[in-house]
């Protein structure tokens, strides 16, 4: 069974102890900087000195780090080896964040910007019922269909169950980009999770900072292409081969 997201904070610890076993066992054969059996000679001598560098090596890492730090993999760089939500949390997370993010939708009634309507809701109104104000990058070609597909879509599945109506005309796509922005949501948990190397504890507060963000709320159940881009960019870089080292931030081989 997968384990929940309540023991990951007890496998992390679980996991630091047995790296902390490991290291103190692959060092015990280091006596004053020289290796148990250095006196042999051939080529056992090259293996044992070498593993006495690394036990040494290793020792030099431990030395200075806090379990905290043992705890989230930050010493060797790498996250604990488990996912950072399994299917179940995972579903739970989204279904909170979804449920948020669409009473966020229908208590934002404001205008922002005119493309909003202009490069998303008439286009796909235009493709589905005919008719529906097209502006001048339209004409010339110059903007892709992709994103008003999505909504044209909703339009079509409403047109075919006869629920076209004006209020469904108008709410059904803010709801589908709430649903969207809950993905983003749970994508920011998963790319700090990441980022901050197994601290489930980072990527909660990332959670809770996008969730509070004001212009998250304001602009990210808007039906933008750039709402869309967002979450997709977020979704891109929480599946990076992110690593940290000292020298900064780079890419895993």
């Amino acid at each position: 069974n997968t384990p929940s997201l309540s023991s990951h904070r007890h496998r992390d610890r679980a996991w630091a102890a047995r790296i902390q076993a490991r290291a103190h066992q692959d060092t015990s054969g280091v006596r004053g900087g020289a290796p148990i059996g250095a006196s042999s000679r051939g080529a056992g001598d090259t293996v044992t000195a070498t593993r006495s560098v690394a036990c040494a090596s290793l020792t030099k890492q431990m030395a200075g780090v806090s379990a905290t730090d043992v705890e989230l993999g930050r010493w060797s760089r790498r996250p604990p080896p488990h996912a950072a939500l399994n299917v179940r949390d995972a579903a739970r997370l989204f279904f909170f964040c979804a449920t948020f993010r669409v009473l966020n939708a229908l208590a934002v009634r404001t205008y922002f910007n005119a493309d909003e309507y202009w490069q998303a809701l008439e286009v796909a109104h235009r493709m589905v019922f005919g008719y529906g104000h097209l502006t001048w990058e339209w004409a010339r070609g110059l903007r892709g269909f992709t994103h008003p597909l999505l909504f044209a879509a909703l339009y079509k599945v409403a047109a075919a169950l006869g629920l076209d109506s004006a209020p469904v005309l108008v709410w059904s796509p803010r709801v589908l980009q709430a649903l969207f922005a809950a993905a983003g949501d749970v994508y920011t948990y998963r790319l700090a999770w990441r980022w901050f190397e197994g601290s489930h504890d980072a990527a909660w507060w990332a959670l809770f900072c996008s969730l509070a963000c004001w212009f998250n709320f304001f602009c990210g159940v808007r039906t933008f292409s750039n709402c869309t881009e967002a979450v997709l960019t977020t979704a891109a870089l929480s599946y990076w081969p992110w690593r940290r080292g000292r020298g900064g931030v780079g890419r895993e081989a």
